[in-house]
């Protein structure tokens, strides 16, 4: 649907400006009514749309629209009415921008939508799971449930991403500072300590002369060393969006050593967690796994569920086609073969989820346990030589007087 740039008057008197959804600037403007605004201008935006679509959500935004979710799952729960609820919780929210997606929606939803088509419109704040989810909760007559059910997984699925952050926080936090320290150095402290040096007319010792010259190199060709990494990431990033690069760029970071398994823990909690929310709130198998296919964020998964619903489709058990892949371990297949066996299959799949949460968890524990070392060590050895480069010098002028 077309996008449409607003500038606007609201009931206060204020200005105010944005993006909105609508198919004709009339609608656009209808909208604006709705919300009790007196429209300026309305022009089509629709660069700023495909924009507006690839910034991902923050954690923080993330977290918020968790709360949102509670929040609609406990007023529904309670006998309100979905509009007043989304009026409701819009009118708590401190964020601007969070206000208008849920006063949208709730527009959208009197004008005859349902509430999985009008979130439909606002595909970057509610991905493709979280949509089908409200769906099936509004097939089923059970949505307060499915809010319930996404908003702890929302959670969850937080939770794991914060603690491997909070984990790698450190670690790079030491990169940074011994990089800084060495960029000071290098920078600043070198230079004038080689030119007192150079007025003694005496051969510098090999590691200065090479401490000089990586200096005089990136003195003289910041410019040239920046254009080479900028165009190289831009290269990198234009090559992964062709699918057969991505596929062996994404398969090749799940056999990278320690890192790789963290990668696939991850991968794979997520995968188990969401496939349970899925199952919960009534989709059927085959449809939970097209939407964790185009949900997967690592394209070599998603292929692999691909296959394996295409071996479903052909008659096959959900344990025998997933046994076929290699990136979904037989722990993970035997928990799924009891679950098709007892009728319990979305909570087997949690129970998998948290054992790989578990497992993440041990995984993260030891990388960082690896690189702090590593990095003092290195961060270490850096300075140190800038350090031994800078005094060799020094020390021999000293031994002549």
């Amino acid at each position: 649907m077309p996008v449409f740039q607003y500038l606007g008057i609201d009931e206060s008197g204020h200005s105010r400006q944005g993006l909105l959804d609508a198919a004709t600037p009339r609608e656009a403007r209808e909208v604006l009514a709705r919300r009790q605004m007196v429209s300026v201008a309305v022009k089509p935006a629709v660069e700023k749309r495909s924009l507006h679509l690839l910034r991902r959500l923050s954690r923080r935004q993330q977290q918020q629209w968790a709360m949102v979710t509670a929040e609609l799952a406990a007023l529904l729960g309670s006998g309100t009415g979905l509009v007043k609820a989304l009026e409701i919780v819009a009118a708590q929210e401190p964020r601007r921008s969070t206000r208008w997606v849920l006063m949208d929606v709730a527009d959208r939803i009197r004008g005859g939508e349902s509430f999985g088509q009008a979130l439909a419109h606002h595909e970057r704040h509610f991905d493709i799971v979280y949509r089908k989810m409200v769906e099936a909760g509004e097939r089923s007559g059970e949505l307060a449930s499915a809010l319930r059910e996404l908003a702890a997984h929302k959670q969850r699925q937080l939770d794991l991403a914060n603690s491997v952050t909070a984990a790698l926080t450190y670690p790079a936090f030491l990169a940074v500072v011994g990089m800084a320290v060495s960029g000071l150095l290098m920078g600043f402290v070198v230079p004038k300590v080689i030119s007192v040096l150079a007025l003694q007319g005496r051969a510098l010792p090999w590691p200065t002369r090479i401490l000089v010259a990586l200096s005089e190199t990136i003195a003289g060709y910041w410019w040239l060393i920046l254009t080479a990494v900028l165009a190289m990431g831009l290269a990198v990033i234009q090559i992964l969006k062709v699918r057969r690069f991505r596929l062996a760029w994404d398969a090749a970071k799940l056999c990278i050593p320690l890192v790789g398994r963290l990668l696939h823990h991850q991968i794979l909690s997520r995968w188990a967690r969401t496939f349970s929310s899925l199952l919960s709130s009534g989709l059927t198998v085959t449809e939970g796994l097209q939407v964790l296919r185009d949900a997967s964020g690592n394209v070599a998964f998603g292929a692999a569920l691909e296959r394996v619903q295409g071996r479903i489709h052909s008659g096959g058990t959900l344990a025998r086609a997933a046994g076929q892949e290699r990136v979904i371990p037989p722990m993970v297949v035997q928990m799924i073969a009891v679950g098709e066996e007892s009728g319990a299959l979305d909570t087997l799949l949690l129970q998998a989820a948290e054992t790989l949460q578990r497992h993440t968890e041990v995984t993260v524990r030891r990388l960082t346990s690896l690189i702090e070392p590593v990095l003092i060590l290195a961060m270490g050895g850096l300075v140190g030589f800038i350090i031994l480069a800078v005094l060799l010098p020094i020390l021999e002028v000293q031994k002549v007087f």
